[in-house]
């Protein structure tokens, strides 16, 4: 009994950081971004925006491998 608990722990956990990997990635690269740009410009920036600009310069292994 107790080793399928550690198996449901391990599947549950990888499944949580794959979800919350990207949004990490994100947040990042929103911060970075607000030390260089103007006030105007920061304004528009958000998550679903820079996932999507991530997304596009460089596939999902840009969402999803932050410093590789």
């Amino acid at each position: 009994m107790e080793q399928l608990q550690l198996k449901q722990v391990c599947i549950v956990g990888g499944i949580a950081g794959g979800a919350t990997t990207p949004l990490d990635v994100a947040k990042t690269r929103i911060m970075l971004e607000k030390k260089i740009h103007s006030q105007a410009e920061r304004s528009r920036l958000h998550t679903s925006t820079m996932l999507i600009s991530i997304y596009r310069e460089k596939g999902i292994h840009g969402c999803v491998f932050m410093y590789f």
